[in-house]
């Protein structure tokens, strides 16, 4: 699964998102070509610059407004959510990123209607009503989509302190829509007397991201960094975004069913067709009870095999049942990773089964190991499994 991995070690905003997409491969071109689609009556346009911050290099994203464009004051327009639906709405950027836009707008027009206790129909977005606001936030959205990322994760947001001036007057830092937008998501209070967490920063990501996951695993194919306007002297304002595909637990491969229904068959040989399929290569075969058509009792046949075993195994069942058709179809399979391992026991050395799991190491006894043994030293199977399950723990 492709996903991307927010480190937001100095703060998020929405330049920073698409600056550090666009730092990670994102082409700049396909984003302003979506982004200059928007319904906007503003005169506006992009540009994306190569800057260093601390020595560490980044892209830094702007909105450019035309103030001298007879509409270049409503830059900070004091939209409505009804406002920014429409503009939305009636563009035509892609169409998949639509809902997920405006989910991001509803939940911060729910962050200002609670602050300023009145209704999302009500509210004034002040400064997240602004073109720049409305680019950077359909920006971040179209640039995940454009980039193919399906899942998104982050650090842990970290907060300033201080106070800030704004549309409302001087607020403290974190501003409170921004407190209200990271409601139970992970963050930390830091020492930087900034807002280094914007509220569009933080309504794209606590929208966006599944949160923050521990013990993340991925392979990454790309980072960006993106820059923010400020400078601090304690780090370099920029956010880290890293591209990659997430590594699970699991393996994940293909296998192929093989079914069929039998009601005309001595049931003394079910036993030794389940042989002959093990011997053909079945990942497994077992038979189920079923009633078939117009009430007749009958086993429903199932094999589990690797695609490259599926003649041989055809074979066995057309030469060993008295079927004449088999149902064929190919399914995921997500196993945990395991290895045949070697282990001592009372009774000498033995094979089985390793399998790991959130760090645990399992062993499973393997049923014709312990066979073996059993048969070797004459003692019931059972003690021999319950022997190699004891060394498990």
């Amino acid at each position: 699964m492709r996903i991307a991995y927010i480190d937001c070690f100095s703060g998020i905003s929405g330049d920073m998102i698409i600056g550090a997409l666009i730092d990670a491969g994102l082409p700049f071109d396909a984003i302003q070509t979506e982004l200059n689609k928007l319904s906007i009556h503003e005169e506006f346009s992009l540009s994306a610059s190569r800057v260093q911050k601390h020595s560490l290099s980044a892209i830094k994203f702007d909105v450019n407004i035309n103030r001298s464009h007879p509409h270049g004051h409503s830059s900070h327009h004091h939209r409505h959510l009804s406002d920014i639906e429409k503009i939305i709405s009636e563009s035509p950027i892609i169409r998949e990123c639509k809902p997920v836009i405006m989910n991001i707008f509803r939940r911060l027009a729910q962050a200002e209607a609670k602050i300023h206790d009145t209704t999302i129909d009500n509210v004034h977005l002040h400064e997240v009503g602004a073109i720049d606001s409305i680019v950077d936030i359909s920006g971040a959205v179209i640039g995940f989509h454009l980039l193919g990322v399906e899942r998104i994760y982050s650090s842990l947001v970290p907060l300033g302190r201080g106070i800030v001036h704004c549309d409302h007057g001087v607020i403290p830092v974190p501003g409170p829509a921004v407190v209200e937008l990271l409601k139970n998501y992970p963050v930390e209070y830091n020492d930087i007397h900034s807002e280094i967490c914007t509220p569009t920063g933080a309504a794209v990501l606590s929208t966006l991201s599944s949160g923050v996951k521990p013990h993340l695993k991925m392979k990454t194919h790309s980072v960006g960094y993106g820059a923010g306007t400020k400078e601090f002297k304690q780090l370099p304002n920029l956010l880290r975004i890293s591209i990659g595909d997430e590594l699970s637990e699991w393996h994940q491969d293909e296998l192929w069913i093989l079914e069929t229904n039998i009601d005309d068959m001595n049931p003394e040989i079910y036993p030794f067709l389940l042989e002959q399929l093990e011997q053909a290569g079945a990942v497994d075969s077992y038979l189920t009870p079923v009633i078939m058509i117009k009430g007749r009792p009958g086993i429903l046949l199932t094999v589990m095999a690797l695609e490259e075993r599926i003649d041989n195994l055809l074979s066995v069942i057309y030469r060993q049942t008295t079927t004449i058709g088999v149902r064929t179809h190919s399914i995921r399979r997500k196993k945990l990773p395991r290895t045949i391992v070697e282990i001592d026991t009372p009774f000498g050395k033995m094979k089985a089964k390793q399998v790991e799991i959130g760090g645990t190491i399992k062993i499973n006894p393997e049923f014709e190991e312990c066979k073996r043994i059993a048969t070797e030293k004459n003692i019931p199977l059972q003690d021999v499994y319950e022997m190699v399950l004891r060394l498990n723990t």
